[in-house]
């Protein structure tokens, strides 16, 4: 487990991203933000494909394992689940 979000620990920058043509603006190696959502499946099919290093915000297990299978570097939870 990572913590983020916390002054005690440093933690890599995230670029929050809704489209792929906003990938493209990011920085090369940069760790992608994305808030699940179907819509944005495109996107994050995207990062799968090209082997993209992005953290995928999730709100339930549910989520959660659709990240696992896209292979979310990070998976982003505001509650333990």
């Amino acid at each position: 487990m990572m913590i983020f979000g916390h002054d005690y620990f440093e933690q890599p920058p995230f670029y929050d991203v809704k489209s792929i043509d906003a990938i493209l603006a990011t920085p090369s190696n940069s760790t992608l933000y994305i808030e699940f959502s179907p819509a944005l499946l495109d996107v994050i099919e995207h990062c799968k494909i090209n082997r993209l290093r992005f953290a995928l915000k999730v709100n339930n297990l549910k989520e959660a394992v659709f990240g696992h299978n896209f292979n979310a570097t990070y998976l982003i939870t505001s509650r333990i689940m």
